[in-house]
């Protein structure tokens, strides 16, 4: 579930980027792919926002070493 206050609408896709911790190597890294939205709850305590659950059928795993974000890991 994500909680946002810009909701795309239920069968939207959007771009998931998950930024990883480091591993046990001592790498991190982040999770890139397209979801599909199918589920969205409106927030009646704050109006607004809201949370969605996505599905993320295809994804890929960009590694960087420990301590650096890597450009490829943010957002565009």
């Amino acid at each position: 579930m994500i909680r946002s206050s810009a909701v795309p609408l239920a069968d939207d896709t959007v771009e998931v980027l998950i930024l990883l911790p480091p591993f046990a190597a001592g790498s991190g890294g982040c999770l890139r792919g397209r979801a599909k939205v199918v589920r969205v709850i409106w927030s009646e305590a704050s109006a607004g926002d809201a949370l969605f659950a996505v599905t993320v059928p295809r994804y890929r795993l960009e590694p960087f070493p420990a301590g650096e974000i890597d450009s490829k890991c943010q957002p565009g």
